[in-house]
């Protein structure tokens, strides 16, 4: 997906509102539900004109919903490699 598709879907994202992710700059993907105040969430994100995945456990607390520093941040660049070494790991579940 090309930069400029991305920043139309997070724009439109933002209209209709994320549950989790509400940078300006992100666009909530999916979310998984471990239980009712603990979910995976995984989003894409522009930064200086690059595409970076995030996939981070949030907790709901008073606040809202709020990112722990559980997760992981990385290139979308390197998603291939990403997705290849889960590949390798569901070979043991």
């Amino acid at each position: 997906m090309e930069i400029d598709e991305l920043k139309k879907l997070i724009e439109k994202g933002q209209e209709k509102g994320n549950l989790h992710v509400k940078n300006s700059n992100s666009k909530e993907v999916g979310h998984i539900e471990l239980n009712p105040m603990l979910h995976i969430v995984f989003s894409i994100s522009l930064w200086k004109g690059e595409k970076w995945v995030d996939i981070r456990t949030w907790v709901l607390g008073q606040a809202g919903w709020t990112p722990t520093k559980k997760g992981i941040h990385f290139s979308a660049n390197d998603f291939d490699k990403f997705r290849e070494q889960l590949k390798e790991m569901q070979k043991f579940i």
